[in-house]
């Protein structure tokens, strides 16, 4: 992973824990991976409806017959 801190030596955890500019690099991290789980779980919820519309209309022409 890059280092986003100018202001400290490449991979230092101490100033990785003090450091604003780290800080603030990690949550822009954060939300970016959250806000991805939370549209892989809405794309998988809309999926599943459709695929149980399929098969509700599936049965239904089944049941025409």
């Amino acid at each position: 992973m890059k280092n986003p801190c100018n202001r400290c030596n490449y991979r230092n955890a101490y100033c990785h824990a003090t450091c604003p500019d780290y800080i603030s690099f990690q949550r822009e991290n954060d939300s970016v991976r959250e806000k991805r789980r939370l549209e892989k779980e809405a794309n998988a919820v809309l999926y599943g409806q459709k695929k149980g519309l399929r098969i509700a209309n599936y049965r239904k022409s089944y049941e025409r017959l």
